[in-house]
């Protein structure tokens, strides 16, 4: 049943002009739900097998500048890691930037650009995206691109997963352009999700009539008049609301926040015929951004299996730290009191990976892409932040968002402060320097040890 349209939508520039080709659009028409389902093996019967695996997680984030995420000391881009499909939006990265500093920290995923563009001289860069998904879905998924509109296509189904971001002061011109990529389109097997820039308040385009969802709800009571064209668009393209309708995002939570206001305009939207899909909605309460990231979860089963059949490394150690005899007296000694012959492969590795954990000598690991600069005070200040946001995730009272947005504040001029006094400590060590010991020493501070992930390379290969 189709509510009245009523919303203002705000939006941030539009996708894509960074993808290989442009696509044919009769290519990926999908003649019935039938065909779609029965490409993901969806059943009855499938139910078991959902919770044999995790589903395939997919992240949408407007991040407000990926450059950032570079210095400041969180665990960014080990959050993205964690999903096997994602999209950033308003990364702010133009052609010209080494986009190595971002690749190398995303080594798992196959990923694609929509450079941010320049169109004025005055101003940042607009219309940017970096998606992603993981390697080994490299034969079931792909980049395509429709009238500068960067999306995944799943190869075997037809799914599409559909990034989006609406600029403020060109809403319009690429809210029309979403509308040619639907009339190009049935989108009856359709996840669309990003940055709206609309507040729809509680208003809804439809009623599931289900036991398992509820009745859409949000805590933003705020309708623009854009919203009524994102409802509108919703209508007419058969599309289903996710947020606020249970699952992990009962109360409709708050996709932004900052000294200005709060609001919901960061929506998931998913078509009718593959709503079902859907295993888990919520709203990750991140500090990196004034947006929080759109956490889905759809079902495909089995999804995980390839990963289910790797074999665990055993560690690798530091052995400068173990003294030779004590730690060959606690490995016989442990290695001796267990049956190896009554336990399997796998399980026979990992009770020797367990040995080795609990008797081997390690040395206490950095946080993840931690800075120098981050002292304790940045830390206290990090986790005062965290338990505000957690606070405010749970009530979000005018209070508590004056309390986000006063200690996120406090926690960003903090690490400017420090980066910049570790930076000052730095170039004064070469004030000082004496002989070619000292200037070595000072060289050293400025090597990168940046990490990055490689579980993308399986065992076979």
């Amino acid at each position: 049943m189709d509510c009245s349209l009523q919303n203002n939508l705000i939006c941030d520039e539009g996708a894509a002009s960074g993808a290989e080709s442009f696509i044919n659009a009769e290519n990926y028409l999908t003649d019935s739900n039938n065909s779609f389902q029965s490409a993901f093996n969806i059943s009855q019967d499938d139910n078991a097998n959902d919770l044999m695996d995790n589903g395939l997680k997919i992240c949408c984030w407007n991040v407000h500048g990926l450059g950032s995420k570079l210095q400041t000391a969180n665990s960014f881009f080990e959050y993205v890691n964690n999903f096997d499909i994602f999209c950033l939006s308003e990364t702010w990265i133009k052609i010209d930037y080494d986009t190595f500093v971002f690749s190398s920290r995303l080594t798992n995923f196959e990923i694609d650009w929509v450079f941010a563009k320049q169109s004025s001289n005055k101003g940042r860069a607009m219309g940017e995206f970096l998606v992603g998904f993981k390697k080994d879905l490299k034969n079931k998924w792909k980049f395509d691109v429709f009238n500068e509109i960067i999306f995944f296509r799943n190869i075997l189904s037809g799914l599409l997963i559909v990034p989006v971001y609406f600029p403020p002061f060109q809403w319009e011109m690429v809210f029309d352009k979403y509308n040619d990529f639907a009339a190009n389109y049935v989108l009856n097997n359709c996840l669309f999700l990003g940055d709206f820039n609309a507040r729809i308040g509680q208003l809804d385009n439809v009623n599931l009539n289900s036991d398992c969802w509820e009745t859409r709800h949000s805590k933003d009571n705020c309708i623009n008049a854009r919203g009524h064209q994102v409802l509108e668009f919703c209508a007419n393209n058969d599309l289903i609301i996710i947020n606020g309708r249970g699952l992990s995002d009962k109360n409709g939570d708050f996709t932004f926040v900052n000294a200005n206001g709060q609001s919901v305009i960061d929506f998931a939207l998913i078509s009718r015929d593959c709503f079902d899909l859907v295993r888990d909605f919520k709203i990750d309460y991140r500090i990196e951004s004034d947006h929080f990231p759109l956490n889905v979860t759809l079902k495909l089963a089995n999804y995980n299996s390839k990963l289910s059949q790797l074999m665990p490394l055993v560690p690798r150690l530091n052995w400068k730290l173990q003294d030779e005899e004590i730690y060959k007296n606690l490995m016989n000694e442990k290695i001796n009191n267990i049956a190896f012959t009554n336990l399997t492969t796998n399980a026979a590795v990992d009770a020797f990976v367990e040995v080795i954990n609990a008797v081997a000598v390690k040395k206490a690991s950095k946080k993840f892409y931690e800075k120098m600069w981050f002292d304790a005070e940045c830390l206290q200040a990090r986790k005062k932040l965290k338990l505000v946001l957690k606070q405010y995730k749970n009530c979000s009272s005018s209070d508590n968002h004056d309390l986000v947005c006063s200690y996120r504040k406090k926690y960003f001029k903090m690490c400017k402060i420090k980066k910049r006094g570790y930076q000052d400590m730095l170039v004064g060590q070469f004030d000082n320097i004496k002989d070619s010991a000292d200037f070595w020493a000072a060289v050293s501070q400025f090597k990168k040890n940046d990490s990055g992930f490689s579980d993308s390379i399986t065992d076979v290969e």
